[in-house]
């Protein structure tokens, strides 16, 4: 299968600045849905936490669907600045090969792919820290969730 063209990321001096400006304050996204795989951060959720945040640093997101068997590809673009930057394509499977399914997969890519292009990452509990939660420090969060589990 032929790998498919990804937009050539161009990071300027003034986009990088805007990304450290965006990460200066964590951002924590907690997980409000459970599937089959256990609980999640909704697309819609991580995009209340992030989209505020990236207006700020006058920065936004595009999402470009490549094409792929049995599935869904999605590549996540940062633009602002004068810059860009790829997440590359993120590649899922749709369980079954129906619309919802399909639908499913694409909503999940995009959801991988944009924390993977904003550079957020996960843990059990948290995905970073937010100013807008009124949590001391990630570490603590996740003393918190460990808590409200037992």
């Amino acid at each position: 299968m032929e790998l498919p063209q990804t937009v050539q990321t161009h990071m300027s001096a003034d986009l990088q600045n805007a990304l450290v400006e965006f990460h200066k304050n964590e951002i924590i996204v907690l997980k409000d849905s459970r599937g089959g795989y256990g609980k999640y951060a909704t697309y819609e959720k991580i995009l209340e936490k992030v989209r505020p945040r990236m207006h700020e640093q006058k920065i936004f997101f595009q999402h470009i669907s490549h094409p792929t068997a049995g599935g869904a590809a999605i590549e996540t673009v940062i633009y602002g600045h004068g810059g860009c930057l790829s997440s590359g394509v993120v590649r899922i499977p749709a369980s079954k090969q129906d619309e919802h399914k399909y639908g499913g997969a694409i909503t999940y890519a995009k959801r991988y792919s944009l924390m993977l292009a904003l550079g957020l990452g996960g843990d059990e509990d948290v995905i970073e820290r937010s100013v807008a939660e009124d949590l001391p420090t990630a570490v603590e969060a996740k003393k918190q969730a460990a808590v409200k589990k037992a």
